[in-house]
């Protein structure tokens, strides 16, 4: 697997230590002999207008899994208040909503839309052949963090 850039150069940057820690577990997770590319921050433009400018944390495409956007986010478990429907509500810092879901989706469906132009990756129906998946990765939560607060029985987080 090819990872561009090779490392997180800024880390100074918001979330970066949180990047750092998935962006190792992804060198673990996927070898040299796994085919694709990981890209950090690869940057996805609307070039017909001006509605889509964004660049997901992590943009995987692999030959056995397809497309998989990861959106990291660098949340503790005290930071989390609620989560209702796909908002989540932000507490101890100086963000108050997030929806990290839904950015990872629409972010992913977006990156999609390129290979319905390719003709080579659309069935005969016009479907994108290449499966996609979106998560979003909390290094600095742990399941039993998770569970205990009680967002593992949230049907929008499984």
């Amino acid at each position: 697997m090819e990872f561009i850039p090779t490392s997180i150069e800024d880390i100074s940057s918001p979330g970066a230590e949180a990047e750092e820690v998935v962006m190792d577990h992804l060198n673990r997770a996927f070898g040299p002999e796994d085919i694709g590319v990981v890209y950090y921050r690869f940057p996805v433009r609307d070039k017909a207008g001006e509605r889509f400018d964004k660049e997901p944390d992590f943009t995987i495409l692999h030959r056995d899994l397809g497309l998989i956007v990861l959106e990291c986010k660098g949340y503790t478990i005290d930071q989390i208040e609620s989560i209702e429907g796909q908002q989540w509500y932000l507490q101890k810092m100086s963000q108050q909503k997030s929806t990290p879901y839904t950015q990872a989706r629409e972010q992913a469906f977006f990156i999609q839309r390129y290979f319905m132009g390719e003709e080579r990756l659309r069935d005969e129906r016009g479907n994108s052949i290449v499966p996609i998946n979106f998560f979003v990765a909390m290094p600095n939560i742990t399941e039993e963090e998770w569970s205990e607060k009680g967002f593992d029985d949230h049907p929008s987080v499984r």
